[in-house]
């Protein structure tokens, strides 16, 4: 009711968010209303469950996992599973850096963070971006909006060394490259 057009949620569910439950609730009435929803995919690569965390696994939020400044993926950043998806709701959709970003801190001054949290920040900022400066596409207020950003996103992301195409379980359909999915924006 405060008028979002993108949210970023960096939220880790203990346990598998039902259909339902408040949070998958809140995100499908915000996806419904055309609202972005960007979420972080999860840290757990290292004892992986098999997916993104929730509420990033729900189709329609933009899953967003880690990549270092190489360019290389997050040793913590989670896999994703297709789990019946299909394009271009498969999971994780992106990566971003996350990796010793330089952030400000609770309570004044700045710290180091790494972590999907970060990464799903950095999307969010560039879709934030992107509708300021395509106003046109918010102008629905409509999952079509979220389709066609998610689609201009994943077309312009760049491929990391080594990734499988179309999508990749670890790295999505690439990097998020803000500048090439602007330019594929009416």
């Amino acid at each position: 009711t405060d008028g979002a057009d993108v949210v970023s949620l960096s939220l880790a569910a203990a346990s598998n968010v039902t259909v339902g439950s408040d949070v998958t609730s809140a995100v499908t009435a915000a996806l419904g209303r055309g609202i972005v929803i960007v979420a972080s995919a999860g840290n757990d690569r290292l004892q992986d469950d098999g997916d993104v965390q929730n509420p990033a696994s729900i189709d329609g939020v933009i899953a967003v996992g880690s990549i270092d400044q190489f360019g290389a993926l997050a040793a913590f950043s989670s896999q994703g599973a297709d789990a019946g998806r299909t394009d271009p709701n498969r999971k994780p959709e992106l990566v971003a850096p996350g990796v010793d970003l330089l952030t400000t801190a609770r309570g004044g001054g700045y710290q180091i963070v790494s972590g999907t949290s970060a990464s799903a920040a950095f999307v969010s900022g560039i879709v934030a971006l992107l509708l300021q400066d395509h106003p046109g596409v918010g102008a629905a207020d409509t999952y079509a909006v979220i389709l066609s950003l998610k689609t201009a996103l994943t077309d312009a992301a760049h491929k990391a060394p080594g990734q499988a195409t179309p999508h990749d379980p670890n790295y999505g359909y690439g990097v998020v490259a803000a500048a090439d999915a602007d330019a594929l924006l009416p």
